[in-house]
């Protein structure tokens, strides 16, 4: 599943559109009614536009913190759908293809994926995540690019 959390973007949506099939699967903007539960093994792309420490929209204030995005995708912050987008014994890898999600803030010295991790760690046990360094292009690299940074699983 590819997930934008971007509604100022339209160049953003339409790639996220594009590349919807076999290997992402299918793309939402943000979650509503009809975004479907993930596979137990599906991975998670989530696409924005970032800053170190937090994703987004393009204009103004990008405004999620690694914790408010945990946050929405399981419901604690209310979803569209009005429920947790993860399954029971959910193992698949969660990818957010934003710019400078992999880069460490001065102000927390961890990363956005670093962040994210730890808060979605205590469910999610068998899930990998995996971020970008740097500014990126739209399109999402496949699993297993270079392009992608591991957080080490601790």
């Amino acid at each position: 599943m590819i997930l934008v959390l971007c509604n100022d973007d339209p160049n953003l949506w339409a790639s996220a559109q594009g590349q919807a099939g076999p290997l992402f699967g299918q793309a939402y903007q943000f979650i509503g009614n009809g975004t479907t539960l993930l596979g137990v093994n599906e991975n998670l792309y989530i696409a924005a536009h970032g800053l170190p420490g937090e994703i987004g929209n393009m204009n103004g204030a990008l405004g999620y913190s690694a914790l408010d995005v945990w946050n929405y995708l399981n419901n604690t912050i209310p979803n569209g759908r009005g429920a947790s987008i993860f399954p029971h014994n959910y193992s698949g890898n969660i990818y957010i293809w934003a710019c400078y999600p992999a880069n460490i803030t001065r102000r927390d010295r961890l990363s956005f994926i670093d962040n994210f991790h730890a808060f979605s760690r205590p469910w999610l046990r068998n899930t990998n995540i995996y971020g970008a360094l740097g500014a990126v292009p739209y399109t999402i690299p496949a699993p297993g690019d270079s392009s992608w940074t591991q957080v080490a699983n601790t």
